[in-house]
């Protein structure tokens, strides 16, 4: 959810009433990408592999760290200095 919100400013669901929208989340599961063109084959990749609803089926911590999204991430260095600017 929070990946959802971060790329598209808002949450999903954000125009219903926020217990409503966790109903939804829940019973429909997560609405696609708004503008899916906007994002790279990494980034909806993982947006996928996070997104799978079975634990069995979803990829471990430690596998979803190897992804190739995680891999062109900018360094803890470089995001603190990001976060120190907002």
């Amino acid at each position: 959810v929070m990946m959802i919100e971060c790329a598209e400013n808002d949450p999903p669901y954000f125009e219903e009433d926020p217990v409503r929208a966790l109903f939804k989340i829940v019973t429909s599961g997560l609405p696609p990408l708004k503008q899916p063109g906007r994002w790279s084959q990494e980034f909806k990749d993982f947006h996928k592999q996070i997104t799978i609803v079975e634990p069995e089926q979803r990829p471990t911590a430690e596998e979803l760290l190897r992804h190739p999204f995680i891999g062109k991430a900018a360094s803890p260095q470089a995001l603190v200095k990001i976060a120190m600017k907002a």
